[in-house]
């Protein structure tokens, strides 16, 4: 007898992983939040996996490109001007995309699904090829086949162990690249205080404002739709939320999108940087640098330990797309101060966005109006201005109101100076005068000109590194760093 065959039918494949829910949730963030697109800019036009919503996708992204007007009327005509709009289902499509999510501020969640299912259905489709090509091509050995499609495979995961993925520099070989300019916490049209994926820092005096700064900044991204991550090692919930309250964030903004860390551990951090990967807050605040370093054993006179902390602490966060904001302290000398914060000068090397110092403009309480200057002391980037130009001002009124707290706002310089007075004459005096004697006291130096000047140009002299002082006993002597260099 014939042993018996059983037949089985031939099963189909599974279809490929995608998610159209997202991808048309994605869409309706788009109609209802434009900006979502310039802040997804390594999504790709090819994650969509349904080609009516890949149209629209690849319509709007190229009206934001253009400048134009987005919403659910434009771009349907868009779409009909292009004679694309029957292939996409016909009139009223648009319509009926527009209103699957209430909101377009969770339009990360959705592209971060997309883009999963695409990732998924390449590595479906180069496991098919690599599959065929060991059945059919026996001219190549299989370590070949591997190393090719390990090439392949390193689009996918986005590294490769052996081919290096390099940056494209044609943008700006050909001058296409745009200038890179602070996006987030708003301070009027057109004018941003801070830099997205990069960490920034803001430094004064105690008692200054630095925290009502941030505090104020993170009510302007709570009013722009954003969310926050306030990491606060000094103060406390209550005193946080009052003062957000105080500055104008409403009950459901802070409930909602704000999210605090109260004298986090170094596991909080790590929890925090896996969170802001998965969520995208468009703000990382840490409100007190030097206390959120010792906490954790580094100082911060050390340059390792400075690196290390920013590499650890600091650089995760912007990597996830956050404008990273470090508040710290400097030195209590204005002689031995120089433009950056206290501590070890490493620290100035980890901001790759901008620094600013708070400057006192007029002394505030919550009862008497008053503001602060924000000056830069660096902007890696440029897209803010030079160094002690004074980018802003931020203005505290109380509110005499049934609401009470206080209104806080940005505004530009009254005189718009690209930077403090700097008595250069009487500067001129002291190099000269330290020429000719070599040494000198505050004092002796002051018979170059009235001495609030005098005193001004010394600070200044020393924060360009044209002079230098040392102690001899009680006594404080200025000497030239370099001789014969003029300031």
């Amino acid at each position: 007898m014939k042993p018996r065959i059983n037949k089985q039918a031939p099963q189909e494949a599974p279809p490929l992983p995608s998610a159209p829910d997202s991808e048309r949730a994605l869409i309706s963030s788009v109609l209802q939040y434009p900006a979502c697109i310039g802040k997804l800019k390594s999504f790709k036009d090819e994650s969509f996996h349904t080609p009516s919503y890949k149209t629209i996708w690849v319509v709007c992204r190229e009206m934001f490109q253009a400048g134009e007007l987005i919403n659910s009327i434009t771009v349907s005509q868009k779409l009909t001007d292009l004679g694309l709009i029957q292939q996409i289902g016909g009139n009223g499509i648009v319509d009926g995309i527009l209103g699957t999510v209430s909101t377009g501020l969770e339009f990360r969640s959705y592209a971060d699904i997309v883009e999963d299912k695409a990732q998924r259905r390449a590595m479906i489709v180069a496991g098919n090829e690599l599959a065929r090509e060991a059945m059919q091509d026996n001219s190549r050995k299989p370590l070949e086949l591997l190393q090719e499609h390990d090439f392949k495979l390193h689009i996918i995961r986005g590294k490769n162990s052996t081919v290096p993925t390099f940056t494209d520099l044609t943008p700006f070989i050909d001058g296409t690249a745009k200038q890179e300019v602070p996006t987030i916490a708003e301070a009027w049209p057109g004018q941003s205080l801070f830099y997205a994926g990069r960490v920034n820092e803001i430094h004064a005096e105690p008692a200054t404002g630095k925290t009502n700064v941030l505090v104020a900044s993170s009510v302007q991204v709570l009013g722009a739709g954003g969310s926050v991550l306030y990491i606060d090692p000094e103060d406390t919930p209550e005193r946080f939320v009052n003062q957000m309250r105080a500055f104008g964030a409403s009950t459901d903004d802070i409930r909602e999108r704000v999210k605090y860390l109260h004298t986090p551990s170094a596991e909080d951090i790590r929890a925090a940087q896996t969170w802001a990967k998965q969520n995208h807050p468009e703000i990382v605040i840490l409100d007190g640098l030097a206390v959120a370093m010792s906490a954790q054993g580094f100082n911060e006179n050390e340059a390792t330990d400075c690196i290390a902390f920013s590499q650890q602490n600091l650089r995760p966060f912007a990597a996830a797309g956050a404008a990273v904001v470090v508040a710290d302290h400097v030195t209590k000398s204005a002689e031995n101060r120089g433009q950056f914060a206290r501590g070890s000068s490493a620290k100035a090397g980890e901001y790759t966005g901008v620094s600013y110092e708070i400057v006192a403009g007029k002394n505030y309480t919550p009862t008497i109006e008053g503001f602060v200057k924000l000056k830069i002391q660096k902007d890696r980037n440029g897209g803010v201005g030079p160094r002690n130009k004074i980018v802003a001002e931020l203005h505290f009124t109380p509110n005499a109101g049934a609401k009470g707290g206080t209104i806080t706002t940005f505004r530009e310089p009254a005189d718009k100076q690209e930077g403090p007075f700097r008595p250069t004459a009487i500067m001129e005096k002291i190099v000269r005068h330290l020429e000719v004697v070599g040494e000198a006291t505050k004092t002796e130096l002051r018979s170059c000109g009235k001495a609030e000047y005098v005193d001004k140009a010394l600070a200044l002299l020393i924060e360009d590194r044209k002079i230098s002082m040392r102690s001899e006993g009680k006594k404080n002597l200025y000497f030239l760093i370099n001789k014969g260099k003029k300031p």
